[in-house]
């Protein structure tokens, strides 16, 4: 919470829907827990905040004693973050950037999926191969030149 705090004293403040997204999400992953047996919560780097409210969030609605009443028993309940998708100037990628590229056909159709690579930045796509593969890329030109000569 303290990224509330933070944002709460800075000048620009704030919203409602800033300030309850960490508790819905951490009440989200408790429902999940309890109704469906969901014990890892995974989530780009920037939801770790929001991941760990909800392992606390379960570990305090059901604390009590372990079947031999003398333990307390343990919750199992874990949180997980993958570094997010970024551009080349490290602006984030994803739905809430509005350039979220599904790998779904129903949500980013083929011809869609073609026209993202083909609208971004040499830049931009050899920084998202990189990240996507982790093997560093010889300069555009240099692939391009190599697949011409084969």
């Amino acid at each position: 919470m303290s990224s509330v705090k933070n944002r709460l004293s800075s000048e620009s403040g704030i919203s409602f829907t800033e300030f309850s997204y960490q508790l819905l999400q951490a009440y989200d992953f408790h429902h999940l827990h309890a109704q469906k047996g969901c014990t890892v919560q995974i989530g780009g780097s920037d939801q770790w905040g929001n991941i760990v409210a909800g392992i606390d969030l379960i570990k305090s609605l059901q604390k009590g004693p372990a079947d031999d009443g003398v333990r307390e028993k343990e919750v199992e309940a874990y949180g997980m973050t993958i570094p997010l998708l970024t551009t080349s100037n490290g602006e984030k990628f994803g739905k809430s950037a509005g350039n979220a590229v599904w790998l779904d056909e129903a949500r980013t159709g083929i011809s869609d999926f073609y026209q993202v690579s083909q609208r971004a930045s040499d830049m931009n796509m050899m920084h998202v191969k990189r990240r996507l593969d982790g093997a560093e890329t010889k300069p555009v030109g240099e692939e391009v030149n190599n697949s011409l000569k084969a």
